[in-house]
């Protein structure tokens, strides 16, 4: 199964205790590329650090970006960076921008909603665990259901590194674990691998 992944940091990898360029850590921790190198998918990773949700001032080079690779399963992981720039009010920003990115979406791929997952940023200590993080989730989980793709939930507390931003090597270990289970039950249920 083919995994094409759209997202910021946390799933690059990025490690602010490395210095620029070497700010990655390396492959073998990184819970998108574990997805292959334990798990066997084979993935596009077209992920970096400070990416924002596509909204409608890059909605053109997202769209090209998607439909200009061959995937089975588009995973979308963005949003840290979002609630990083908007604390008070993310969720109107945040919902917004992931409603312009899956209107665009699911109208170029009707046939493929239940193959898009919309999946939570990683929980991240700075946004604290309570009032913020369910709503966050709610609003994740219900645009998802509104556009008919699938909600992966990445919103359960994982280690961070010191910034309580990025994830440490054993928070990209046990959420690659998560999401690889996630993706097994989908391959199972659409008879693909």
């Amino acid at each position: 199964m083919t995994i094409y992944g759209y997202g910021d940091s946390n799933m690059w990898g990025w490690d602010p205790r490395y210095g620029v360029p070497d700010n990655r850590l390396p492959e073998e921790y990184i819970w998108f590329e574990r997805l292959h190198s334990v798990y066997g998918f084979s993935i596009i990773n077209d992920s970096e650090p400070g990416r924002k949700i596509p909204g409608k001032r890059i909605l053109r080079l997202f769209m090209d970006a998607v439909s200009s690779r061959e995937w089975q399963i588009l995973f979308l992981m963005a949003g840290t960076n979002d609630v990083l720039a908007n604390r008070y009010e993310p969720m109107k920003k945040i919902g917004s921008r992931w409603e312009t990115a899956l209107a665009a979406l699911t109208e170029r791929f009707p046939d493929r909603k239940d193959r898009i997952v919309l999946s939570t940023l990683p929980y991240c200590g700075f946004i604290g665990y309570g009032q913020t993080v369910e709503k966050l989730r709610f609003g994740y989980q219900s645009t998802a259901e509104k556009y008919g793709v699938r909600f992966f939930d990445a919103l359960d507390p994982l280690p961070t590194l010191y910034d309580g931003i990025h994830l440490s090597e054993e928070g990209h270990r046990i959420l690659a674990d998560r999401v690889a289970k996630y993706l097994a039950g989908i391959g199972r249920e659409m008879g693909i691998q």
